[in-house]
């Protein structure tokens, strides 16, 4: 669709919407919306319902032009706001669906006039003395004018907010069916500091919108900067704050019964529980599992078989469970909920799948303030995959089984994925196979990267009894092309040490060859560093049919990116690295240029004013680029 065809259609809603006839439905907006937004993310229509171009009695300016908001569909879509201002305390409201308006004292008492274009609005003010005020109003504050769940009644139309759109277009309006609410002073509010858990953070959500959405019709969220002076700094960028945002993606929540509990072992050997519940449809898929947080997690909802539980699913994320409606008692010592535990064989390995299942055995939870307390909680003692006696780390049950086959499996596909050495055709089944083979079992569970080099450690004529011929030629084959493509910074990224990504592994490894370092790493990285690269240089002693390619020499320059390109951020990231420029999503004091496009953010500039950072436009970024291009 083009431009043009999209600025009218979202105009026409606009338009419709103002006069309190609204045609198309939220989710046919927010589509239009996202279309518009990928291809000019400044234009104004995106961030107003305006107001109808053929009224001209009772529309008035604003004292204040009233900014819009940038929205976010998914939890992607949120990520920039949380890099950029996840460091300090936020605010969660209810976007509430009513009408948005501006509540202004005036000489002469209040007045209140319909949000519009943000620059002038109609005046509704005749409307007060029919509408609830349960808060005392500032000098000038933006508001919402909604029906309350509680006095909705489906005679009065399609939904409240397009009931509320044309009783406020109207002479006349019904008496205290609706209420005006503060935006930024609400009394429903959640302050929320980001742990860089966006699991977590979707379920905060998904929780909040399940309680809040009782009481008031809403479309999603509000994540807001809780401080007023640093939502100053953060400012505008002329059509939209930059403190907050909308989560808005499809919401639906579900109410089902638990049938059955599964534990699995993590490759972290993170022993976690999974629910299982009667098949319920979210957002246009059927569902009826979840996977649970950790064991404490599992502990504190009290979630057993037979439990009611409400699910939660916004657009395509995984189903979360934000509420437990009864807890049944738990099955009985040694009851099993599901499949027995797997049988043992004489390498160590355990037959069986991946999973295993609540006995209700009782054990010792992390210290509450009572105390320890050993319960009949359903979570195991044991390891389900190698019954290695459980132990607690912080909210996590752990199994330290050397040979639990549950995290070996997880531990090398993640080394063959492409997050790591990326080769092809070495997944979880084919390893699964490998490590019921006691001779591969004991190279693999101590040398994941053994099949790099099967012929160096014993095992290549052990590929032809387990695999078939096609998965055997296709790993060798995937093997051999990735021999001198791959870099030592892969193969440390593999052994999936915490913190140790491979942007990490690749600065830390130039840092030891070259004495730079591009940005800032956690000790604990620098720690679990060390431990890789002293398996790398153990392993390269050892192989001798696969060799590394050179790990890319560090960044030339370093850079960060404020505000609207002429070109789209992605675009600009793919150009500067053909020329060795590294992209930050921050401004740091290892930053080296700081490109502004058009409405940079007031705090990434002032951060690099603050270091003496380089700042430039695209024009000069050219320049300095020259012909080493192709652009």
């Amino acid at each position: 669709m083009l431009k043009d065809e999209l600025i009218s259609k979202i105009k026409n809603a606009n338009k419709a919407y103002a006069s309190g006839i609204p045609f198309m439905t939220d989710y046919e907006y927010d589509k239009l919306w996202k279309a518009l937004y990928s291809i000019d993310p400044t234009n104004q229509v995106l961030y107003h319902t305006s107001r109808d171009p053929n009224l001209t009695e009772g529309i008035i300016n604003h004292i204040h032009p009233v900014y819009g908001t940038n929205k976010a569909f998914n939890i992607d879509d949120l990520k920039p706001f949380m890099s950029r201002f996840g460091d300090t305390e936020l605010t969660i409201e209810p976007k509430y669906d009513g009408c948005a308006g501006v509540l202004t004292h005036m000489p002469n008492g209040l007045r209140l006039v319909l949000e519009g274009d943000g620059i002038k609005g109609l005046d509704v003010t005749r409307h007060l003395n029919k509408l609830t005020i349960n808060f005392e109003p500032k000098n000038n504050e933006t508001v919402e004018i909604i029906i309350p769940c509680n006095k909705w009644n489906p005679d009065y139309g399609a939904n409240p907010r397009n009931t509320i759109a044309g009783w406020l277009n109207r002479y006349k309006f019904p008496d205290y069916y609706a209420e005006i609410i503060s935006h930024n002073y609400g009394k429903l509010k959640q302050q929320y500091k980001f742990d860089g858990n966006y699991d977590l953070l979707e379920e905060l959500l998904l929780s909040l919108y399940n309680k809040w959405s009782k009481q008031y019709p809403m479309d999603g969220l509000m994540l807001k900067v809780t401080d007023e002076q640093r939502r100053i700094i953060a400012g505008n960028n002329g059509v939209a704050n930059s403190w907050s945002i909308a989560w808005k993606p499809p919401i639906q929540v579900k109410t089902t019964i638990v049938t059955a509990i599964e534990w699995n072992v993590s490759r972290l050997g993170r022993v976690i529980p999974t629910i299982i519940y009667e098949p319920i449809e979210l957002c246009g898929t059927t569902n009826q599992r979840v996977t649970g947080n950790n064991a404490v997690w599992f502990v504190t909802k009290g979630i057993t078989v037979g439990s009611k539980i409400i699910v939660g699913k916004a657009g395509e994320i995984i189903p979360k469970i934000i509420d437990v409606l009864t807890v049944k008692n738990v099955v009985g010592k040694n009851q099993h909920l599901g499949q027995g535990k797997n049988e043992n064989f004489n390498s160590g390995a355990f037959h069986g799948t991946f999973h295993g299942v609540s006995t209700g055995q009782g054990v010792t939870v992390p210290t509450t303030t009572d105390g320890p307390q050993t319960e009949n909680f359903g979570v195991p003692s044991v390891c389900p995959i190698c019954e290695t006696e459980l132990e607690w780390e912080g909210v996590h049950l752990i199994c330290r089984g050397t040979k639990c086959i549950a995290q070996l499996i997880k531990t090398i596909s993640y080394f063959y994925s492409d997050k790591a050495m990326d080769i092809k055709g070495i997944g979880p089944a084919a390893i699964e196979k490998l490590l019921y083979d006691p001779e591969c079992f004991d190279v693999l569970s101590e040398k994941p990267w053994a099949l790099l080099d099967p012929v160096t450690y014993n095992i290549y004529h052990r590929l032809a009894v387990v695999l078939s011929e096609t998965a055997r030629l296709n790993i060798l084959d995937s093997v051999s092309k990735t021999s001198k493509q791959k870099n030592a910074a892969h193969f440390i990224t593999g052994l999936g040490l915490e913190k140790v990504g491979y942007k990490t592994a690749k600065n830390l490894y130039n840092y030891i060859k070259f004495g730079k370092l591009n940005s800032r790493i956690s000790k604990e990285a620098q720690k679990n560093f060390v431990k890789g690269i002293t398996i790398l240089n153990s392993m390269i002693k050892e192989i001798n049919y696969f060799a590394f390619a050179d790990v890319p020499k560090p960044a030339d320059i370093t850079y960060c990116i404020t505000g609207t390109l002429t070109m789209s951020r992605d675009d600009m990231i793919n150009l500067l690295e053909k020329v060795n420029w590294e992209f930050n999503t921050a401004v740091t004091t290892t930053t080296d240029f700081l490109i502004v496009g058009e409405s940079p953010g007031k705090v990434k500039t002032t951060m690099a004013k603050k270091h003496n950072i380089n700042i430039i436009n695209e024009n000069e970024l050219m320049e300095i680029i020259g012909g080493q291009t192709n652009a």
